[in-house]
């Protein structure tokens, strides 16, 4: 499952936010409560994540652990 493949499930399951972060599965929030997204490791994410990132921005990400899509 690919990043778009994930935030399009999110749209399709009316996910308030979707939480992407290394060294976690995604989780979304549904409903008011967050659920695990059982998609991938988390290697594959974050693989992904810095596909979906600039360069500048994958290295905030990388610095900070974490990184809230504007």
């Amino acid at each position: 499952m690919d990043i778009e493949e994930i935030v399009a499930l999110s749209v399709k399951h009316n996910a308030g936010d979707l939480h992407l972060c290394s060294g976690h599965y995604p989780f979304w929030r549904c409903n008011g409560r967050l659920e695990l997204i059982e998609a991938e490791g988390e290697g594959v994410v974050t693989g992904k994540l810095c596909l979906a990132l600039a360069e500048h921005s994958t290295k905030s990400w990388r610095a900070a652990g974490r990184w809230i899509f504007p």
